[in-house]
């Protein structure tokens, strides 16, 4: 294939791939220009491989590079060159655009699994949200619990210590009391040992005969008096059990 029917078949698979809707995008366009400069620099080869197979002039040649490269779009192509040994030569930029046509394929391919990610990640992330929107609820819940328990906490210890307080209160007025108590107690064993040594400075000097009566009563001489005779016992000392065989 020569170089004008390469030219010719690019141009025309430029034309059936839109190529005035890819010029408009900013994207593929550097694409293009890339695919441009390949194109000048593969005819610079083709014209300088001409030059030695043909003789003929490279300036000659170089009319058609010149003619595709100014008007992408144009619809007149170079005129048919007819060489007089043609030989056929592989382009390279032929295997470069089904290269780059398998990898934009791939990358729609990638671009449509992100965008599936992506909608699974939305996806995931309003159920994170409202995850997240549960525990920010239950956590101010507990946050509000912690407070009230707080509260409860500290009226708690208040109450303890209200209770500790008159427990020491009463303990105190325990103590007094049983201070007094032990006083009162000491008031009356005195006054009690009082009573018993006026009693003993109220008794006679002189000794009173008492009369063992009933068991466990001693009663003096002007009460044994009106007791009768069976009932005091004989004064008279006997000694019967002195003559008592042993």
């Amino acid at each position: 294939m020569s170089c004008q029917d390469m030219i010719k078949d690019l141009h025309s698979q430029l034309k059936d791939r839109h190529c005035n809707e890819i010029m408009n995008k900013h994207e593929l366009n550097r694409t293009v220009y890339g695919y441009l400069e390949d194109i000048d620099h593969c005819i610079d080869d083709l014209c300088k491989k001409m030059e030695t197979s043909t003789g003929e002039s490279p300036s000659q040649s170089y009319s058609y590079k010149s003619a595709f490269s100014t008007n992408v779009t144009a619809a007149d192509t170079p005129e048919e060159h007819v060489y007089e040994t043609p030989e056929v030569y592989t382009h390279p930029l032929m295997d470069k655009l089904k290269e780059n046509e398998d990898r934009l394929l791939r990358f729609e391919v990638l671009l449509n699994d992100k965008e599936q990610q992506l909608k699974l990640s939305a996806e995931n992330a309003l159920q994170l949200e409202e995850q997240l929107s549960s525990i920010k609820q239950s956590l101010y819940e507990i946050q509000i619990e912690n407070m009230e328990l707080k509260e409860c906490l500290e009226l708690s210890e208040n109450k303890q210590l209200e209770m500790e307080d008159s427990s020491n209160q009463m303990l105190r007025e325990l103590q007094v009391t049983m201070q007094r108590l032990a006083d009162l107690e000491e008031r009356f064993r005195c006054l009690n040992d009082k009573q018993y040594i006026q009693k003993d400075m109220e008794k006679p000097m002189y000794p009173v005969q008492y009369n063992y009566h009933n068991g466990d009563t001693w009663e003096d001489g002007s009460t044994a008096a009106n007791i009768p005779a069976r009932e005091r016992g004989s004064s008279n000392y006997s000694r019967e059990w002195e003559s008592e065989d042993y």
